[in-house]
């Protein structure tokens, strides 16, 4: 979590402002409540927290017969790519086919650096060795060797790097694209073509279907695959209405573009953005006790919410003083509770912490357990 400079001070004078009235009343209710109270005030003022973000270590090399600037952006470009590509494979919640694998590197290359917040040269780009003067026998000189490098192509070249990946914008395109719809992707649709539209447009969106993880379906007797219609207006652009049975009632999503790639996208990223589509639990309250401080709190608070693989959303939501010392109430989307349960239980031991309750939206869930 990051907090400006002055905020910060002034969050600490007020925290040790508290902790000092604290010990003046250690046994005081109202004070402790009152301490409570401020202090999530001045909690909800950090929210949400930053994604603690960890480098992911990458190497590519450029084709042979290019320049030494021409192969070093190269390498460079490759390498990012695959720094992003690899944050998005290991933030999946669920599965997913080579295929829609290989659609996902292809959709996010050419905008790879979007998704880079930073990135740190390990090892210098490097040209391959000099060879030896065939005549001599001896080594180039080293320096007449690098000098014809820089000018000559055909040398290899390679880039080592330690990238960091904006992870939350990253995971809210795999949202959009139903890459955490989970056992809620419908995997088929029924398409509709209006005015305007024809059957060599929807070929167009193979690829584009290939990526979502749809496939178009000709049938659709229950109502549950969602219906798309598309049109072009007279006012020159196109609108794409989707429209789904659903147990808590029918569901109509609408978008419009002048592009219908870009429209494609779009209805469907309405769609695999909605909180039921979701993979994973859904909404968990986890209460935490055992913390020696409110320091203590916001740095699990900070480590919980860097586990993007496993949960999103996290956000403080109550922090408490009581016998055992502080304890906190955390909210956040659970996408997947295996992997949150593995992230949470050497961290409960490590930290001698107690996971005191966890529930969902309906309130229930398991209490007072050392570990999840």
């Amino acid at each position: 979590m990051t907090i400006a400079p002055g905020a910060r001070a002034a969050l600490a004078a007020e925290k040790k402002d508290l902790m000092s009235a604290q010990r003046v009343s250690p046994a005081g209710l109202g004070a402790r409540v009152l301490l409570a109270a401020i202090w999530f005030l001045l909690a909800g003022l950090c929210q949400p927290a930053q994604t603690r973000a960890e480098a992911v270590r990458v190497s590519a090399s450029a084709d042979a017969g290019l320049s030494q600037t021409q192969a070093r952006q190269q390498a460079l470009d490759r390498a990012l790519v695959d720094a992003v590509n690899r944050e998005a494979r290991n933030m999946l919640p669920v599965p997913a086919t080579e295929a829609r694998l290989k659609a996902l590197r292809d959709h996010l290359a050419p905008h790879a650096l979007d998704y880079v917040q930073s990135y740190h040269e390990i090892t210098a780009g490097q040209q391959a060795p000099a060879q030896p003067d065939q005549k001599s026998g001896q080594q180039a000189d080293p320096q007449a060797a690098s000098s014809v490098a820089q000018k000559a192509p055909g040398a290899s070249f390679e880039v080592e790097l330690d990238v960091t990946v904006n992870r939350v914008y990253l995971r809210q395109t795999l949202v959009r694209l139903g890459l955490f719809a989970g056992a809620e992707h419908p995997r088929v649709f029924v398409l509709r073509l209006g005015s305007g539209v024809s059957e060599k447009d929807a070929k167009g969106f193979d690829a584009a279907n290939t990526l979502l993880g749809l496939a178009r379906t000709q049938q659709n007797p229950a109502g549950a695959a969602p219906e798309v219609t598309l049109e072009r207006l007279p006012q020159g652009y196109y609108k794409a209405v989707l429209r789904q049975t659903a147990p808590s009632g029918p569901k109509v999503i609408a978008a419009d573009s002048s592009d219908l790639a870009t429209l494609w996208f779009d209805v469907w990223g309405k769609y695999f953005t909605e909180a039921e589509r979701q993979a994973g639990p859904g909404l968990q309250r986890l209460a935490v006790a055992g913390f020696a401080n409110v320091d203590a709190v916001l740095e699990f608070y900070q480590l919980l919410s860097s586990w993007t693989d496993a949960l999103q959303d996290a956000k403080l939501a109550v922090v408490g003083f009581g016998a055992e010392g502080v304890n906190a109430q955390i909210t956040c989307r659970v996408t997947s509770q295996q992997r949150l349960d593995a992230h949470l239980r050497p961290v409960l031991l490590e930290r001698k912490l107690t996971l005191t309750g966890q529930s969902g939206q309906n309130g229930q869930g398991q209490t007072g357990t050392d570990a999840p």
